[in-house]
């Protein structure tokens, strides 16, 4: 794992560039949920009902 972090962050250490698996795949989705842009609306996260503060404090006591 650190040679992919370093190979993605410090591209320029590697004189050689290859490509860390023996071959390349296809892309595809992995993740298809039946959802829509509409589905989402009205969606808030709860520290910006309870105020930042407040979920702050309240992660603490957890």
């Amino acid at each position: 794992m650190d040679l992919l972090f370093a190979l993605n962050y410090f591209p320029t250490r590697f004189a050689d560039h290859r490509r860390p698996y023996a071959c390349c795949h296809d892309r595809r989705p992995l993740l298809d949920l039946p959802l829509r842009a509409e589905d989402y609306d009205g969606v808030v996260f709860l520290y910006e009902k309870m105020g930042a503060q407040s979920f702050g404090a309240r992660l603490r006591c957890i």
